[in-house]
């Protein structure tokens, strides 16, 4: 009972990372359509002002590139560690049984 225990509490960590990773993503989903609407918005007759945009649109995509970079590692790790996880899971409640019935 008490593996049951431990491997619910890990495959519980693991869904908290999902769930951290989507949330991630759904932001990031979100500033990549605010800068689509920045780009269509930019006055490019005025270039000044298309510079600056431009310039702010360049950092924001560095910053998102680097935080994808990070959460899609970090989303890799949370699949292989829930893979583990449910495959321990499963390989102890199918294993546990079988092992009542040999006594």
């Amino acid at each position: 009972m008490e593996k049951i225990r431990e491997l619910a509490q890990q495959l519980d960590c693991v869904t908290g990372n999902f769930s951290l990773n989507i949330n991630t993503l759904g932001n990031l989903s979100k500033e990549l359509g605010n800068i689509a609407v920045d780009v269509k918005e930019a006055d490019v007759m005025n270039i000044t002002q298309a510079a600056m945009v431009f310039y702010d649109i360049r950092h924001k995509i560095e910053l998102l590139a680097d935080l994808m970079h990070y959460t899609l590692d970090d989303l890799k790790d949370t699949y292989e560690e829930s893979s583990k996880v449910t495959s321990n899971l499963f390989n102890h409640v199918i294993e546990k049984p079988t092992a009542k019935t040999a006594d």
